[in-house]
């Protein structure tokens, strides 16, 4: 964890600083893994060695957003070449994209700062977008981009595409109906990215709902139009339930598969839920409301998340000499690093 958390890190020390860069590494590792803060980890590790204080800690590791953004590409990367040595990503692979939001209570007007649902007594949140892998055993996050006040969802998300694509081979893309936008649809297009993803429930959509309602489930043509661009895709009505009642859904694709396909294939997208809850449990605390501080935590929330990912395929490959299901709980991970840490004279 330490090496491929140097790789991507600069740490400028001066020539008679007190601490090493191991010491710094450390305590960071421990913070993320404990869910502490700087001052937390600071006072527990200092019991068993002289560690580095939240002062130091929050000082050496001060970056700009720029230069975390080639940290994020540097630590991903790495970790996603040490999974494609284990055989990952061997075949094209499926993707979920969808945005991942921190609560929060400051200053509303900040730049980074954007509006969302109500969500732990606020309806604000700093907010990434994030491309993750949904296969069994891989789903690594590829790649995140912040989201601000001022960037339009197009935009994010061909920078997205843009990283991933550099890195893996993309088959098919999940999206969530805050997408359902002709520029995005022209994007993946252009990319030659297959998609799914829910329609929104458009006035033309709902009478095509109506017209279909006896001959589900079908696809039929569906021309999206925004001012003077337009795009044509493939419509799946199909029917289910929500709330007990039975009611049609509607996705947008362009794949040549049935109704039901589309539909049943969607549904791997909520594996990136529990990617979302694995990552809350690598994310170290604070208080400040500096925003590269809360960007670099839930960096390194993502890159740990990818660690532990990685461990189980390292596991089971060894052992099986194929992927499987994780075979190491995250709080197994965590216990056995903290005391590896915490033994450190």
């Amino acid at each position: 964890m330490k090496r491929k958390k140097q790789r991507g890190f600069s740490l400028q020390l001066n020539y008679n600083a007190i601490h090493s860069q191991d010491a710094y590494f450390y305590q960071l590792i421990y913070m993320v893994m404990k869910e502490y803060s700087a001052e937390g980890s600071s006072k527990v590790l200092n019991m068993n060695f002289v560690a580095p204080s939240p002062d130091q800690m929050l000082r050496v590791f001060n970056y700009r957003t720029s230069l975390l953004d080639s940290i994020r590409d540097n630590i991903l990367l790495e970790i996603t070449n040490a999974a494609k040595r284990l055989g990952a990503f061997s075949q094209p692979t499926t993707i979920a994209i969808d945005f991942f939001d921190i609560p929060y209570y400051g200053d509303k007007n900040s730049l980074n700062v954007v509006g969302t649902k109500r969500k732990a007594g606020t309806n604000y949140a700093h907010s990434f977008l994030c491309g993750d892998a949904v296969v069994k055993g891989e789903r690594f996050c590829l790649s995140f981009v912040q989201r601000t006040m001022v960037t339009e969802d197009v935009e994010l998300l061909e920078k997205l595409l843009k990283t991933v694509l550099e890195h893996v081979s993309v088959s098919i893309v999940l999206l969530d109906r805050e997408f359902f936008q002709v520029a995005v649809i022209k994007l993946l297009l252009r990319n030659s990215v297959s998609f799914i993803m829910p329609a929104t429930n458009t006035e033309e959509i709902k009478k095509l709902k109506k017209e279909n309602r006896y001959s589900l489930p079908c696809i039929v043509d569906y021309t999206m139009r925004s001012r003077n661009e337009e795009v044509t895709v493939k419509l799946v009505l199909i029917e289910g339930e929500k709330d007990g009642k039975k009611c049609v859904f509607g996705f947008i694709t362009n794949l040549s598969w049935s109704a039901n396909e589309v539909a049943e294939y969607y549904r791997s997208r909520w594996g990136t839920e529990t990617n979302n809850r694995k990552r809350n449990e690598f994310r170290a605390m604070t208080t400040s409301r500096r925003y590269e501080i809360r960007y670099l935590y839930y960096l390194l929330s993502a890159a740990m998340h990818n660690i532990w990912i990685l461990l189980n395929l390292i596991i089971a490959c060894r052992f099986y000499g194929m992927q499987t299901v994780p075979l190491v709980e995250v709080y197994i991970m965590k216990e056995v690093v903290v005391a590896e840490i915490t033994s450190i004279q």
